[in-house]
């Protein structure tokens, strides 16, 4: 079982063009929730979708 991890939590009708959220994070939109991990963002586009980009190593990606 992995670790607990304090996550904040944010609402995506309150994120506009430009903004950017690390994971660990939280986003919930009215049909879904959008899971960030460690390593990762959420970035908001200039037309208003999330886009999921790898900053990061991440620990949860397999290994080669």
């Amino acid at each position: 079982m992995g670790k607990r991890v304090d996550t904040p939590v944010y609402s995506f009708n309150l994120l506009r063009p430009g903004n950017e959220v690390e994971g660990p994070g939280l986003v919930e939109a009215e049909f879904t929730t959008i899971a960030i991990p460690p390593g990762q963002r959420l970035r908001i586009d200039t037309h208003g979708l999330g886009l999921l980009e790898v900053t990061g190593a991440s620990s949860w990606l397999p290994h080669n």
